[in-house]
């Protein structure tokens, strides 16, 4: 029979965990960011960070006025300092609905493309 050092066993058994392991926890990683505002609709997203604080006619005039992608991340972070509950992708995707809104934010305001 031949002896195999326990050393090498050790090294096996923590190679299948990392194996199963490391996919999981990746796995719930991208998960927790992909539904962390990312997967949102944009008017959804909107109504429910933005509406809390602000009417809605500030903000369609900001959207109308073509307010840039660096202007809107700025206003957004400043939200953020000042009390807002917005998490990075929130941010981004905000970023992202508001500087190119879709039809449905430029319905909701009256603008059209």
């Amino acid at each position: 029979m031949v002896k195999i050092p326990v050393r090498l066993i050790h090294h096996d058994r923590l190679f299948f965990h990392c194996l199963f392991w490391l996919p999981v926890i990746l796995l719930a990683f991208l998960s927790e960011q992909r539904a962390d505002g990312a997967e949102r609709d944009c008017l959804d997203l909107l109504k429910s960070k933005c509406l809390d604080c602000h009417y809605e006619t500030r903000i369609c005039y900001k959207v109308k006025k073509r307010k840039s992608s660096w202007s809107w991340k700025r206003t957004l972070k400043a939200m953020r300092v000042n009390g807002a509950e917005l998490s990075d992708g929130e941010i981004r995707r905000l970023v992202s609905c508001l500087s190119r809104p879709d039809r449905k934010v430029l319905s909701y305001c009256g603008a059209s493309k």
